[in-house]
């Protein structure tokens, strides 16, 4: 039987979470090397004399696993796939403070048109979030009952 070997990148307070998730999959973990690389350096201006120093940080944990696909559950490989596939939704673009009251003061109803649209945008939000939230604890949870009935 051939292993599959995949690596993931994660940051370094995901660490434990990531590889408690990967087994309930059928992973083997395998090892972990954290990645640290601190770059500093000078840049000019192109429109003036200024020099600045410019610091540009990389941060995460590599994982590695190991596993034999026919081991596993085809059903744990496909939600693996869908939480791997998931991604939050966006915030949305709301009005700042000062945009607000800016169209308070230029006109009442600017205003009031700006408040509006920011709650119909939060709301909006937290639905589409709360949806998301809803579905990836559904897909764990499926992940969990499969690795119960494996035990």
């Amino acid at each position: 039987m051939a292993k599959e070997i995949k690596s993931f990148k994660v940051h370094p307070d995901y660490e434990e979470a990531e590889i408690n998730f990967r087994r309930k999959v059928g992973w083997e973990f395998i090892s972990t090397q954290e990645i640290y690389n601190k770059d500093t350096h000078m840049e000019g201006g192109i429109f003036t004399d200024t020099v600045t120093s410019v610091t540009e940080t990389t941060h995460f944990v590599k994982l590695t696993f190991q596993r034999e696909t026919e081991n596993v559950n085809p059903e744990l490989i496909s939600l693996e796939r869908q939480i791997d596939n998931m991604r939050p939704p966006e915030e949305p673009h709301t009005w700042g403070t000062m945009a607000l009251i800016v169209g308070f003061m230029l006109y009442v109803l600017p205003g009031i048109f700006m408040m509006s649209s920011n709650k119909k945008k939060k709301q909006e939000y937290e639905r589409v979030y709360s949806e998301y939230q809803n579905e990836f604890r559904r897909l764990l949870a499926r992940v969990d009952e499969l690795q119960m009935v494996k035990s």
